[in-house]
C-alpha cells in the first residue's frame, strides 16, 4: 500500500469538523430521498448515456497499488471480479488475467464493449446490479471461484441499506485466500466538505449526497469498511490521502479516500 497511507488523517480532520456540522442545510425531502434510492440504476445510466467514456479516466494505478493484479506467476490463469466496470485496468494487468465485469448501467456496459482491450477475450462485461435481493449468486459467478475482487468508487454509489445483500454475492464468490481490493470515498473528505456546504447537492442521509444528476456517493469511515468485509482478514486498511491540483482556480484540494486489501 502507498507510503501515503495513514491511520487517522490528523491534520485534515479539524478542518473539516466545522463545516460537516452543518450538513442539515440542504437536507432531501423524502419524496427526493425515496426516489434517489429506489431509482439509482435509471440515474447512473442517464448520467452514462450523457456522459460517454469522459468518467472512465486512467486507473493504472490501481495496479501500482495493488501489484498482485500485475505480478501473479504469467503461466497461472487467474480471475477477476469486477463490481462495476474499470477497463483501463486490463491494459497493464496480468496478461492471464481473465475478467467479469458488471455494472447496473447497460450504457456503461456498452461503452465498455466498444473498447479495443474488449476484443481480447480478456472479458466478459455484462449489466447487472449486484443489489438484487432475488439472486444469491452473480450470474455466470460460481461461489469461491474468483482470485481477486476490485472494489474500486463502488459502494459508494450504492444506498447503504443495500450494500449488506451486495456484499454476501461479493464475498460469496471468492475462493480461499482469495483477496478484495478496495478503495472508496472516505468520511471527511474535501468533496463531503464541499456537498454540504453548496446548493444544488442534498444530503440523504449521514454521510450520503445526492448530486444535481440525481446520482449519489456514500463516504465510509475506515472502521465501516472493515466491518461490511464481515469473515474476511484485513491485510491492510487505511487512508490514503491525496493533493489535487485545480490549476483553474490555483488551489491544492486535500482529496482522502479509504483503501485495502482483504483476504478470505
Amino acid at each position: 500500500m502507498s507510503h501515503q497511507i495513514s491511520s487517522f488523517v490528523d491534520d485534515y480532520a479539524p478542518y473539516t469538523k466545522g463545516q460537516l456540522n452543518r450538513l442539515g442545510q440542504y437536507r432531501a425531502s423524502d419524496y427526493l430521498r425515496e426516489n434517489v434510492i429506489n431509482n439509482s440504476d435509471k440515474h447512473w445510466d442517464a448520467f452514462y448515456k450523457k456522459n460517454g467514456d469522459k468518467f472512465f479516466k486512467n486507473r493504472h494505478w490501481i495496479t501500482r497499488e495493488f501489484p498482485e493484479l500485475r505480478d501473479s506467476d504469467p503461466k497461472l490463469e487467474k480471475r477477476l471480479m469486477e463490481v462495476g466496470c474499470v477497463f483501463p485496468l486490463l491494459e497493464t494487468s496480468h496478461p492471464n488475467l481473465r475478467v467479469i465485469a458488471f455494472d447496473l448501467s447497460p450504457h456503461a456496459v456498452e461503452i465498455i464493449k466498444s473498447h479495443h482491450i474488449y476484443a481480447t477475450n480478456q472479458i466478459n462485461a455484462f449489466a447487472y446490479d449486484i443489489t438484487n435481493p432475488e439472486d444469491l449468486d452473480v450470474p455466470g459467478v460460481s461461489p469461491g471461484s474468483m482470485d481477486f475482487i476490485t472494489l474500486i468508487f463502488v459502494l459508494s454509489a450504492i444506498p447503504p441499506s443495500k450494500i449488506e445483500s451486495a456484499m454476501r454475492k461479493v464475498i460469496r464468490a471468492l475462493k480461499p485466500g482469495g483477496v478484495i481490493f478496495f478503495r472508496d470515498y472516505a468520511r471527511g473528505d474535501l468533496a463531503q466538505k464541499q456537498m454540504s456546504e453548496r446548493d444544488g447537492y442534498k444530503t440523504i442521509q449521514d454521510n450520503l449526497y445526492m448530486r444535481g444528476d440525481f446520482t449519489m456517493t456514500y463516504y465510509f469511515s475506515k472502521e465501516e469498511v472493515i466491518n461490511m468485509m464481515g469473515p474476511l482478514t484485513c491485510i491492510e486498511c487505511g487512508h490514503h490521502e491525496k493533493q489535487v491540483i485545480n490549476h483553474k482556480e490555483d488551489k491544492n484540494m486535500n482529496r482522502v479516500f479509504v483503501q485495502g486489501r482483504f483476504i478470505k
